[in-house]
């Protein structure tokens, strides 16, 4: 009878990876890769766990994604981590790396949490020493903040807590540290400008 099971399971888990590796658009539970593109089984869509020995790359994560020097993925769901640095495209989740973190959007209630943060488009959390959102942190993504030593974005919908805070184009929110710039003002320690509805 276990033997039948594990026949059964283990006919399964086949079938499912043949399947994997003739559709480019389907999802396997588990891959594990050294490096780009070396990776068992050589699927596009992770959904549960994704090792990356050195460096990965998937176009799909949904679940853990784990990687000793780090990983890129396009569209990240759920807990990205590395040691070096991580990137995705899109983040709904955590992304984590004790030096650089780098999405491309960050959906809301999304955390970056490295020493370096940087994002295109941020809509959730950035926490780390050096947080960066190049174009926008407004309406459309969500009310964002950033937490750390040197903070700086072009649009702010949200807080800035820092030692060093600047907003470069369109202020909406708080600014809450040593030396704070926005479009319209400089004010040490606390600036202010109202939401707009």
């Amino acid at each position: 009878m276990k033997v039948l099971l594990a026949l059964l399971i283990v006919s399964c888990l086949l079938f499912t990876g043949s399947y994997a590796l003739d559709n480019n658009d389907s999802w396997f539970p588990i891959q594990i890769s050294v490096i780009d593109p070396i990776a068992l089984p050589p699927v596009n869509n992770v959904y549960g766990l994704k090792l990356n020995l050195l460096h990965g790359f998937g176009n799909n994560v949904m679940g853990f994604n784990y990687g000793v020097i780090g990983s890129s993925i396009n569209k990240m769901s759920g807990l990205q981590w590395g040691f070096v640095f991580n990137s995705a495209n899109e983040l709904k989740g955590i992304q984590t790396a004790f030096i650089i973190g780098y999405a491309d959007t960050v959906k809301p209630f999304s955390l970056q949490l490295s020493a370096i943060n940087i994002a295109s488009n941020n809509g959730g959390f950035q926490l780390g020493i050096v947080n960066i959102a190049q174009n926008k942190t407004s309406n459309e993504l969500g009310f964002c903040l950033q937490w750390g030593c040197w903070n700086s974005t072009a649009k702010l919908r949200g807080l800035q807590l820092g030692l060093i805070n600047i907003v470069s184009d369109d202020f909406e929110g708080w600014q809450i540290g040593f030396y704070n710039i926005s479009p319209n003002w400089f004010f040490p320690f606390i600036s202010y400008s109202p939401f707009k509805s």
